[in-house]
């Protein structure tokens, strides 16, 4: 009787450490591929004015959404965004690369818009900071995030319908 009590008492011990070193292993799995993102603005007086996205983790981040918002308003574009920063419908030349739903390599740096322009840079710079720029990516293994510039990363389920989604640079 204390045989087969000891062996029962065995196989569940046994089975509690399966399943926990599983769980290990998930969680082992799930950071080696973790990726991070971060939106910085970058300025050079009179050069340049320019957004940057890096992923500073460990994976590959898969770009699902991103708003780009001027007083809280969405935004369509990089040139509607400018214009809504500095209050005026003028031309602005700039360089764009696409942004929303790409995927950012480890350690990529990718100028999301950049204005060469000294009179818009000018204006640029001495604008309020009244943009806002959110991004929710996931990993390979879809686990989502909720980042941008002035807001802190969250962890989310998904990034169904979580912002406006109607950037399309």
């Amino acid at each position: 009787m204390i045989t087969a009590l000891s062996a029962v008492f065995i196989g569940v011990v046994a089975l509690i450490i399966g399943a926990y070193q599983a769980k290990v292993a998930s969680d082992q799995r799930a950071a080696s591929v973790w990726p991070y993102l971060e939106i910085t603005r970058h300025s050079s007086q009179g050069k340049n004015f320019s957004f940057q996205i890096v992923n500073k983790g460990v994976g590959p981040a898969l770009i699902q959404s991103m708003d780009v918002l001027v007083d809280n308003k969405p935004m369509k574009g990089w040139t509607s965004a400018y214009r809504a920063m500095i209050n005026e419908d003028i031309n602005i030349k700039s360089i764009y690369s696409t942004t929303n739903k790409a995927v950012i390599a480890v350690q990529e740096t990718r100028k999301m818009s950049d204005v060469k322009d000294k009179d818009v840079i000018t204006k640029l710079q001495k604008a309020t900071d009244n943009i806002k720029i959110k991004v929710c990516y996931c990993s390979i293994f879809k686990d989502c995030w909720l980042s941008g510039r002035g807001i802190e990363t969250t962890e989310v389920s998904s990034c169904d319908n979580l912002l406006n989604d109607v950037f399309e640079q």
